[in-house]
């Protein structure tokens, strides 16, 4: 069995500016007295900025760092690469313009113990601005209800899970095809996790950048959504598709997530009119949903900044 106990997979493209914070961690006395059991895998999608020398001013006492290149076809493929590259237990990715606080080491409790079975930890974060000044706190679902959890497609971020090498082995590799990660994540570790722990205490800075397509709290423009939509779709289709990664037949995923599908096909029409909305077979919930996003875009995004605050004010343990 590997030394490693835990792989950090972080896939970058020019994120020359935000790497220092996201890998400040690595210095702390936390870190520095958990040694080798620690990697950190750093695969470079093509950079054009000045990346190297960025990384040339991150400590790395320990000697924890992987860095290694990758021909810049995309996040999924990086991701891929850096698993396929990885030897720890369990596998955490995060993302180069974030930060994981070191809080998460004390809070965290399965990746001390090993890699043996299929389960997965999932943990909230802050949302933070450009220079990581709060603006809400994401809490995790509890995922009581895995069915509804997977049929709803409950889009947790990537860099919300820490998985055991058993789960992960599940998990990946991501089709090539798959156009972003999170869904597809999410769906497969409700479906074959034996246990799925939530952390709702926000332990990771999750930086908002204004041209964030699925993360922005304001980017409910029309163009953006019908963005959404058609990745979406194509990350229907390709669940779909690959069934079998779900224990499923392909009949079964396509009757298991017909409602999402309808749902992302009305909402990218804006031109269907709001009785037709009114009329589908859709849930209220994601009626309102798709008119709120259509009508109103700018009520949209202070709908999720009122949630996020929400949140933020919920006790966390």
């Amino acid at each position: 069995m590997s030394d490693t106990a835990i792989s950090f997979v972080m896939p970058i493209k020019n994120a020359a500016p935000f790497i220092g914070d996201a890998l400040s961690w690595i210095a702390t006395p936390e870190i520095i007295e958990l040694g080798k059991s620690i990697e950190v895998i750093l695969v470079d999608d093509g950079s054009s900025d000045n990346l190297n020398a960025a990384l040339e001013d991150i400590m790395d006492p320990v000697g924890i760092i992987k860095y290694v290149k990758h021909p810049g076809s995309g996040k999924v493929s990086a991701l891929n690469y850096g698993y396929s590259l990885s030897r720890g237990r369990c596998i955490k990715f995060i993302d180069a313009d974030d930060v994981l606080e070191c809080a998460w080491f004390s809070l965290t409790e399965a990746w001390k113990h090993g890699g043996n079975g299929r389960w997965a930890e999932v943990h909230g974060a802050r949302i933070v601005d450009k220079q990581l000044k709060p603006i809400a706190v994401y809490r995790p679902p509890s995922f009581e209800k895995r069915d509804e959890a997977f049929k709803n497609l409950a889009s947790v971020p990537r860099w919300s899970w820490c998985v055991s090498r058993g789960l992960c082995d599940k998990i990946l590799p991501f089709p090539a095809e798959l156009p972003f990660e999170d869904v597809w994540m999410a769906a497969a570790t409700v479906r074959w996790a034996q246990s799925i722990r939530v952390i709702a205490s926000p332990v990771y800075l999750y930086r908002q950048h204004g041209y964030q397509t699925f993360g922005g709290a304001f980017n409910f423009a029309r163009n953006m959504v019908t963005f959404r939509c058609r990745r979406m779709e194509k990350v229907i289709s390709c669940m779909i598709s690959h069934a079998g990664r779900f224990d499923m037949n392909e009949a079964e995923a396509s009757r298991v997530l017909r409602q999402q599908a309808d749902y992302w096909r009305r909402l990218q029409d804006y031109d269907a009119g709001t009785l037709s909305v009114l009329r589908s077979r859709l849930p209220t919930r994601l009626k309102m949903k798709i008119l709120l996003q259509q009508r109103t875009p700018r009520l949209c995004g202070c709908v999720v900044h009122m949630k996020w605050f929400w949140d933020g004010l919920r006790n966390y343990v």
